[in-house]
């Protein structure tokens, strides 16, 4: 399998530049820079948790909002999200792994969480992917 590596200010390019316009009725997140924009945008600023994110779609089929709100540090942050904040967290990953990292293929999966029923994770790619 052939390998692509994207840089991390790449992706975070690649989000400010294209993800209103795919995803047009979440765009107020990234012009409002919403607590979520930002911490997405920090997850993808940083190199190791990205591979991490990617290894666990990848190996393990858990899907990256599993990771996210997973993550100590978001823990604040779950018991405000709205329906609406959860899907916005579900097309901000999507879009990475889409739109970004070329995988064909989604599959939802419940995930035993209090704070989201189920996610998505992504599948079909045929690159290796690594962030450096």
């Amino acid at each position: 399998m052939e390998k692509l590596q994207f840089e991390t200010e790449e992706i975070k390019g690649n989000l400010e530049a294209g993800f209103g316009s795919v995803y047009k009725p979440f765009s107020k997140y990234q012009k409002d820079n919403h607590e979520l924009w930002q911490r997405g945008i920090k997850i993808a600023e940083n190199r190791e948790l990205m591979n991490n994110i990617i290894f666990c779609n990848d190996t393990l089929e858990i899907p990256p909002v599993k990771v996210f709100i997973s993550l100590p540090e978001n823990q604040d942050l779950l018991e405000e999200l709205d329906a609406y904040d959860k899907k916005f967290l579900g097309t901000f990953f999507g879009y990475i792994f889409k739109h970004i990292f070329e995988y064909q293929s989604q599959k939802q999966r419940r995930i035993n969480s209090k704070i989201v029923r189920s996610a998505t994770y992504y599948y079909d790619n045929k690159y290796s992917i690594e962030v450096v």
